[in-house]
């Protein structure tokens, strides 16, 4: 995994078109291979990454590979702990 080198942010990125675990390779290959990313998790239809672009980058390694994604920045003053895929949800 890239490790980021200036300040990230936590994202949720809502991956579409994933439908298999052959998906969710195709999609780490890709984060991966993406610099400035962290990857923290990644499931069918989403993942969560740290960035210090608000995930322009992932987004745009995701589209190239056949996967439409949308970058959201984690509302950490939610409550929310961070290091899940729940989305910013709990």
């Amino acid at each position: 995994m890239n490790m980021p080198t200036a300040a990230t942010t936590t994202i949720s990125l809502t991956i579409f078109d994933m439908s298999c675990d052959h998906c969710v390779r195709s999609v780490t290959r890709a984060l991966t291979a993406t610099p400035g990313i962290k990857i923290r998790s990644i499931s069918l239809g989403s993942a969560i990454i740290e960035a210090s672009d608000g995930g322009a980058a992932a987004v745009a390694a995701l589209d190239e590979v056949g996967y439409p994604a949308r970058a959201t920045p984690m509302d950490k003053g939610k409550g929310h702990a961070g290091g899940c895929s729940c989305g910013g949800r709990c």
